[in-house]
């Protein structure tokens, strides 16, 4: 994850520089730049500065799509965190066995549930 926050920072700032850079009609400065490309990453966009140019677009496209990236693998490592995580605290994985007895007791505590429900509603 670090490398990716690495890679994605490094993209923010040199796409924001290269935008600056590429867009000349519209007289941005580096500033301008990187505040694009951190609206950009952020799929925020609000519109206040946008590419005009193909080159412009070209990098939009790069920041956009490391931004949407970086969100995916970020929900996915804390999403592998919590799985992880629930593992871990009993040292090992249940079989099929203990998990086929877990979902026995189960269903036998819902059949007990509905026929405690049939008889109030006697």
């Amino acid at each position: 994850m670090r490398y990716v926050a690495l890679l994605s920072f490094a993209v923010v700032v040199g796409g924001g520089t290269l935008f600056a850079a590429v867009e000349p009609t519209q007289n941005l400065s580096i500033w301008d730049g990187l505040w694009w490309a951190t609206e950009t990453v952020t799929t925020v966009a609000y519109g206040d500065i946008y590419p005009e140019t193909a080159i412009g677009r070209i990098v939009g496209t790069v920041v956009m799509t490391t931004g949407v990236g970086f969100v995916a693998l970020l929900t996915g490592s804390f999403a592998q965190r919590f799985l992880r995580g629930g593992n871990q605290a009993s040292g090992r994985t249940p079989t099929e066995a203990e998990m086929m007895r877990k979902i026995d007791e189960m269903a036998a505590q819902i059949a007990d549930l509905h026929k405690a429900l049939r008889e109030d509603r006697r």
